[in-house]
């Protein structure tokens, strides 16, 4: 009976720690799996934006920028005064629909007013089309651009300026539009005839605001980068969320920036703008996924790394569709969104999660509200823009969404820079809880656990060759208490211990393992040579230190060392017999020599 308990007692032991080591290793394994996983997905979108980096140097390479005279003026629109071919009004939200079978131009006509003066302009938008203007037979406008090195199919979205002199009046316009794309993504619209500057003053205007958001969230974005890189330092193990999170804000305010078309305006080749517009809009998803990874740690569920694996696949799949001229970013934009869509289902539902659990423990309440406020601020701002783009024609239909995103980022990077900080906060905690447990209070130097737990670190090496242990015992410790009181004795030790320091410091950490005993616990390849030199700056740094006579007392160490040769394995408890008896043979030399 004795035996079957034993037996079992035995083998609980070992399935205990069978399963403690089973754990162990998936867990190093896992954690080695996710590193290698970012490590790879980083790869590869670093090699896409390099490439993507290289096409858009080449596109401007090949920018062209147009010039113009501004003056001050008056405008109307005109955009109900234009026909098709058929003599009846042109509809241009139904410009799709005038595509026919075999046509390789939309045709639109404009009467130009008979009571006309002066030089006007007619300006209107576009997008994903190209134009060419006649009046008379006689081509005015075209909008031919210089082709660049894997260019994107479509100019984008471009504010065309025709001039119309006095001398067309009573005459027509005729605009000859080809579409990019047989998508339903073209766009003609917004047409004005005056001042041409004026009417790009008021495009300005209207713009001003959704600017003035797009360059705040870009600086709220490197404010979160910065505040990540001052808080975080060089600690590659923390909490990145941050840099991510600023990251993606930095990439989202150069697709805003881009999409407020004010840039066009200056641009005569819009092109490189165009094809910038549709890389950011590809590389923020990245951003994203880590800013996830960093905050819920959702690398650890194999289904968010396919899906991530997922993307970065659909990332090459379109660079390399973009630059054989298949299809260019623009045409593939709709798995983006699509993309776009699943990781904001992702993060939206990792963050009601994180709400719902911290709503339960009743815990980090501040960054729970800025998740909240975060997340309701940027689906009020898509909700009220699709309203807008659904009821209204507007020049900017973005705009609540950026409204909506600098709320958002400023939310959570609230949020994350408060968790940041708590999380500095109890490692700095943490630190002076080990300093109080490892670190003697009044020296400074390593405790007596410290270096029983260093002894412990020493004795599993397999390697402890040129192992050296020098021991140190303060005399006239119990003189100097009697006489000048335990501050002064206090301070015989503060300074016995900066010797030591400054002189074995650089050998191995210095511990004080009792009242006035220190030990350092070095290893070096020549461990005597090593001790003479330190030795020989100990001596020095004594004598100096009693030149100075800045304090009432002499002070006096005793020291000792021993060492193994290269050749041997130190036992460190025989090491430490020697040296303490080396310590004590020069501590009564020191007695005679003072005797006599």
């Amino acid at each position: 009976m004795i035996y079957s308990e034993y037996r079992e007692s035995l083998r609980g032991i070992y399935c205990s720690r069978v399963r403690k080591r089973y754990f162990t290793i998936k867990g190093r394994w896992e954690e080695r799996t996710i590193k290698r996983y970012k490590g790879i997905i980083l790869t590869t979108y670093g090699a896409v934006a390099v490439v993507m980096f290289f096409i858009i140097l080449l596109n401007l390479f090949w920018t062209e920028r147009g010039t113009g005279d501004f003056g001050l003026g008056t405008y109307r629109k005109v955009s109900d005064d234009w026909q098709d071919v058929n003599g009846e009004p042109m509809d241009f939200k139904k410009i799709d629909d005038y595509a026919g079978a075999g046509a390789e131009d939309i045709r639109v006509f404009y009467p130009i007013p008979e009571d006309m003066h002066g030089t006007q302009g007619l300006v209107f938008r576009t997008k994903n089309v190209y134009v060419n203007a006649y009046i008379g037979g006689r081509m005015v406008y075209g909008s031919d651009v210089t082709e660049a090195p894997f260019d994107m199919n479509s100019p984008g979205t471009k504010w065309n300026v025709l001039r119309i002199d006095e001398e067309y009046a009573g005459e027509q316009v005729e605009l000859r539009i080809v579409q990019a794309y047989q998508d339903g993504r073209s766009k003609v619209d917004n047409f004005y005839l005056g001042d041409w500057a004026a009417v790009l003053l008021f495009v300005i205007e209207s713009k001003g605001f959704g600017l003035l958001i797009s360059i705040l969230i870009m600086v709220v974005g490197f404010f979160l980068v910065v505040a990540d890189f001052l808080l975080n330092g060089r600690n590659k193990g923390g909490d990145r969320s941050l840099f991510y999170l600023g990251l993606f804000a930095v990439l989202a305010a150069g697709w805003c920036l881009i999409e407020t078309n004010i840039f066009q305006l200056f641009v005569k080749n819009i092109r490189p703008l165009q094809l910038v517009d549709n890389i950011l809009l590809v590389m923020g998803v990245l951003p994203l996924f880590f800013y996830m990874e960093e905050t819920y740690h959702v690398f650890g569920n194999r289904l968010i790394r396919v899906l991530c694996g997922i993307d970065a696949a659909y990332l090459v799949v379109i660079t390399v569709l973009h630059m054989t001229g298949f299809q260019d970013l623009h045409q593939t934009q709709n798995g983006t969104v699509l993309n776009y869509g699943l990781v904001s289902l992702l993060l939206g539902g990792y963050i009601i999660r994180d709400i719902l659990q911290r709503a339960k423990e009743k815990t980090g309440r501040f960054y729970l509200r800025m998740q909240t406020v975060g997340i309701i601020c940027l689906c009020v701002g898509i909700f009220v823009d699709f309203l807008r783009y659904v009821l209204t024609d507007v020049l900017d239909r973005a705009l609540t969404i950026r409204v909506g995103l600098l709320l958002f980022i400023i939310s959570f990077g609230s949020g994350n820079l408060y968790r940041l900080y708590e999380l500095i906060k109890q490692g700095y905690q943490t630190e002076i809880i080990s300093r109080l447990a490892y670190v003697d209070g009044l020296t400074e130097v390593g405790n007596r656990t410290a270096y029983i737990e260093k002894k412990e670190e020493l004795l599993s090496m397999e390697n402890r060759a040129g192992l050296a242990v020098a021991m140190f015992d303060v005399n006239n410790l119990k003189k100097v208490n009697d006489s000048l009181g335990h501050s002064a004795g206090d301070e015989l030790i503060r300074e016995s211990a900066r010797i030591i320091q400054r002189s074995f410091g650089s050998l191995g950490m210095v511990y004080r393992i009792g009242g006035d005993e220190f030990v350092v616990l070095f290893q070096s390849e020549h461990p005597e040579n090593s001790y003479e030199k330190a030795k020989q700056v100990f001596e020095e740094e004594l004598a100096r230190c009693n030149e100075e006579d800045s304090h009432p007392f002499t002070i006096s160490i005793a020291h000792g060392y021993a060492y193994c040769e290269k050749s041997e394995q130190g036992d460190i408890e025989g090491l430490e017999k020697q040296a303490d008896q080396m310590m004590y043979k020069n501590k009564r030399e020191m007695k005679l020599a003072y005797a006599q």
